[in-house]
C-alpha cells in the first residue's frame, strides 16, 4: 500500500504535466518509481522525507565535465518539494535525463 502523500503526488503529476507515467513495483510503502513517457531509462525514483512533504528523488542526470566529456549518472536530491519533482519529471519526459540549463534552451 502506497503511502497516501505518494498517491497525492502522483495525481498531481498526472494532472499538472499531462505526462504519461507508468508506475513500477516498489520495495515500500514510501516509495514511488517512475517510467516517465516510453523510455525505459527516464526513471525516478521518489521516497517520502516528511510529511511537509519533501522527497528524495533519484533520477539519471547529464553531467557535462570541463573536457567536454558527458556521462550520464544517476544522481540522489534530498529534500525536494513538489515543484522540483515536477520539474525533474518534466525534463525526464523531454530529454529522457536532467539535463544542465545551459543544454535546456530553445
Amino acid at each position: 500500500m502506497t503511502h497516501p502523500a505518494l498517491t497525492e503526488l502522483l495525481l498531481h503529476l498526472r494532472s499538472t504535466t499531462g505526462i504519461q507515467l507508468h508506475v513500477q513495483p516498489s520495495p515500500a510503502a514510501d516509495q514511488l518509481v517512475l517510467q516517465v513517457g516510453d523510455q525505459p531509462d527516464a526513471v525516478v525514483g521518489i521516497t517520502l522525507r516528511d510529511e511537509r512533504p519533501s522527497y528524495r528523488v533519484s533520477y539519471p542526470k547529464l553531467i557535462i565535465k570541463r573536457s567536454g566529456d558527458q556521462l550520464v549518472d544517476c544522481v540522489q536530491a534530498d529534500d525536494v518539494l513538489i515543484g522540483g519533482v515536477i520539474w525533474i519529471v518534466k525534463q525526464l519526459a523531454k530529454h529522457g535525463m536532467v539535463v544542465p540549463e545551459s543544454v535546456d534552451r530553445p
